[in-house]
């Protein structure tokens, strides 16, 4: 199906000659009351995607419209188990000119029950017109056994949705619901469009005075932030349909949370669920920056622009991924849960984005040098802290050198009687990614086994980095906990003396 958007950063389509598929993907996990057991969910996805129309190729038909024709294989595996396969040619509506299709992305939706379980998907796109064209996305997801008591489905964002009596792949509700692929909205969207399901709703107390709240939070389980919030009475049924609309025309950009939840009189919640996404808004009004803060975690100065033109164009989805890990250790909080999200669901388009606007926050009129200063930094980890099988910057030394630079002092403690081999990093002072100043900060790393090369993080003294203040009993062999005379790292951990 051929979509109507407003988004920015679709290319204007100069010639119908594709560079390679680019596509955006999603799954969500909805519940079917079971027609043969009563009270039973029957669990489904529904996977949906949209592609840039202007990377793939387009043929004129003999009636004079232009189609492309896409060969789409779809696979979902639990362990090494096949459970579900489609395999399918998709021929997108027909139009008369290079500029209607421009305007349009393509989306399509199918829906799949599955069993409960740890899910992988496969999704390969091949473009028909050209078979070395081709696009490539593997996603984890899990279906959850359903339970007797209330919960909510995964919160959906919608590209729009709107009342009709046509059946086809978008039909719900009597509606045609548009998904969003990708948590991402950028300043062509002015309006969030949200979708769940609560399940079991009638188990809750109805005579409880409960009520049904959609809010948006700068953080996950936050209050609402400023006026994006909408409050109702709740009315328990089977299967509820949550859904509506918020003006975000004023929200500026960042990452933020929309949440749904059910709650008491008392204001105790009863039934969560959140789904994280990023606005990029650099216009927004007056009043909504009048009321901004300065410790807002929003990222102001994100850039929506044409990838092909950018240093991010070079690079492959698995280099993407590579580099959105190598990442994590310079990424505050915020950044890093959206890290996780791209690592944990695929979407190309807007891990490109992400990754440029990271380095352009570093450098703004330069930010591929960022990119290369960086990368540099990374090289010298990977050779210097490199184990079997895992380059530099995935150990746990080579984080903290990237996090933190090297160290002041560096103490080996390979040979130590009486204890595993160890290494103590020393550093005067840090800046950590939330900004605050840390000084006197020691780590301690530690191979857990001699045979093994790699050393991992038993302990800091950095406050938000993982602590053990029972690193002794780990790290000293045969529950020697009473000597301290003849190990060096008593001299710079107090814990356990």
């Amino acid at each position: 199906m051929f979509f109507r958007t407003g988004v920015v950063f679709c290319l204007v389509l100069a010639s119908l000659r594709a560079a390679a598929i680019n596509a955006v993907v999603s799954n969500t996990v909805f519940y079917l009351p079971d027609s043969v057991q009563s009270g039973k969910l029957l669990p489904y996805v529904e996977t949906s995607w949209d592609i840039i129309p202007h990377t793939l190729h387009f043929r004129t038909t003999t009636d004079k419209k232009i189609v492309a024709r896409v060969k789409t294989d779809i696979l979902y595996t639990i362990g090494d188990s096949l459970i579900q396969q489609d395999h399918f040619t998709y021929t997108s509506p027909a139009r008369t000119s290079v500029d209607e299709i421009s305007s349009n992305k393509i989306i399509y939706l199918r829906r799949y029950f599955l069993p409960p379980g740890k899910i992988k998907m496969w999704l390969t796109f091949t473009d028909e017109f050209d078979s070395t064209n081709t696009y490539f996305a593997t996603d984890s997801f899990v279906i959850a056994k359903p339970d007797d008591k209330p919960f909510f489905s995964k919160l959906q964002i919608l590209d729009t949705f709107f009342e009709s009596s046509d059946q086809n792949a978008f039909s719900k509700n009597d509606m045609e619901q548009i998904p969003l692929n990708g948590c991402f909205l950028d300043e062509g969207k002015k309006i969030l469009h949200y979708y769940a399901e609560l399940y079991h709703g009638k188990s809750l107390p109805a005579d409880a005075a409960l009520t049904q709240k959609v809010f948006l939070s700068k953080k996950e389980g936050e209050s609402p932030f400023q006026f994006f919030e909408h409050t109702d009475s709740f009315v328990g049924q089977d299967v509820g349909v949550v859904m509506g609309s918020f003006d975000i025309t004023s929200l500026g950009s960042g990452n933020y949370y929309l949440n749904a939840l059910v709650e008491n009189k008392y204001h105790q919640p009863l039934v969560t669920a959140s789904l994280f996404f990023q606005r990029v808004n650099k216009h927004p009004s007056k009043e909504d920056t009048l009321r901004r803060v300065a410790s807002d975690t929003s990222l102001e100065k994100i850039n929506v622009l044409d990838m092909q033109k950018t240093f991010m164009a070079k690079f492959t989805t698995d280099q993407l991924r590579s580099m959105l890990r190598m990442m994590l250790p310079i990424s505050d909080a915020i950044q890093t849960q959206a890290i996780q999200g791209f690592l944990d669901k695929p979407d190309e388009l807007y891990s490109r984005y992400f990754i440029y606007n990271f380095f352009a926050a570093l450098n703004a009129k330069e930010p591929a040098k960022a990119w290369r200063d960086y990368s540099e930094k990374v090289i010298k980890v990977n050779k210097s802290f490199r184990s079997p099988g895992k380059p530099g910057y995935l150990t746990d030394r080579g984080f903290y050198y990237l996090r933190y630079g090297a160290p002041t002092e560096i103490i080996p403690a390979e040979n130590e009687p009486g204890a595993l081999p160890y290494e103590i990093w020393r550093y005067n002072q840090i800046t950590q990614t939330n900004g605050k100043i840390a000084t006197n900060c020691v780590f301690l790393f530690y191979k857990q086994n001699p045979s093994v090369e790699d050393f991992r993080l038993l302990h800091s003294t950095v406050g938000g980095e993982p602590q053990n203040n029972n690193w002794r009993a780990n790290l000293i062999l045969n529950g020697d906990k009473s000597s301290t005379s003849n190990h060096r790292a008593d001299e710079y951990l107090s814990t356990g003396r």
